[in-house]
């Protein structure tokens, strides 16, 4: 789909100067008074994606002791670590998280709008400059210091809300497809369950589907397939 855009009243800005790294430490003692549940890790976050659902609660005592940093809900959470994954998603609720993941947000009277803010972290060329600015050999890792720097075009905030309108509109319609794909996939490991197996599946909801398999018949795998061998191997080599 091709987008004719007129960016000739587009501004060019820097990262810094309509976002801010929101820095907040909770010491692991008080996170319970400032009534913390959750923490989230980049593990949480996929790729390429504006939001992340999964997070891990407090209760679970299986949080890191540098898991201090507050975000709430609404923040941008970007990780600086291994940036070729190319993590940066928006909070779904408050909590805590460490120091590899960024916690930002539009600063007070900022020219970009909350909900144009994500898209701008999803932009083929922020990742770039982002590959670009990261150290390390094998997990490269960037920092605020760095990203800060990133210059892009910014729309007029009339401009900003209608794409942001469009744009998360268009990410409702792909994350609906996601799940229908995720639905038509379990519908047809369910389906599989009962065909081929002799007991009977439980589900956390019963799916509505009934096989009549009184005319199957029953027949050993080598009935039905050849057996192929490709010679024989020699053993692996262990590398001390």
């Amino acid at each position: 789909m091709n987008l004719n855009i007129d960016k000739s009243n587009w501004t060019k800005v820097k990262l810094d100067d309509v976002c801010e790294w929101y820095q907040k430490n909770i010491p692991n003692e008080d996170q319970a008074d400032f009534g913390i549940k959750y923490y989230v890790t980049a593990n949480h976050i996929d790729g390429d994606s504006l939001k992340f659902y999964r997070y891990n609660e407090l209760a679970d005592g299986q949080k890191g002791p540098t898991i201090t940093k507050h975000f709430e809900k609404g923040d941008l959470l970007l990780s600086t670590r291994s940036v070729a994954l190319r993590k940066a998603a928006i909070a779904p609720v408050d909590g805590v998280t460490g120091e590899k993941l960024l916690v930002l947000r539009t600063k007070k009277k900022s020219e970009l709008i909350k909900d144009f803010m994500p898209f701008i972290f999803q932009s083929l060329a922020f990742w770039e400059y982002a590959q670009n600015s990261a150290s390390g050999s094998v997990n490269k890792f960037t920092s605020w210091t760095k990203l800060r720097n990133y210059e892009f075009l910014l729309p007029p905030k009339d401009q900003q809300a209608q794409l942001a309108e469009l744009l998360w509109a268009m990410d409702e319609v792909i994350e609906s497809e996601n799940k229908t794909q995720h639905n038509i996939a379990k519908y047809l490991e369910a389906v599989s369950g009962r065909v081929f197996s002799r007991r009977v599946l439980t589900f956390q909801k019963e799916i509505p589907f009934e096989i009549d398999s009184q005319s199957f018949k029953e027949y050993n795998l080598n009935d039905l397939c050849d057996l192929i061998t490709d010679g024989a191997h020699a053993s692996p080599k262990t590398v001390e």
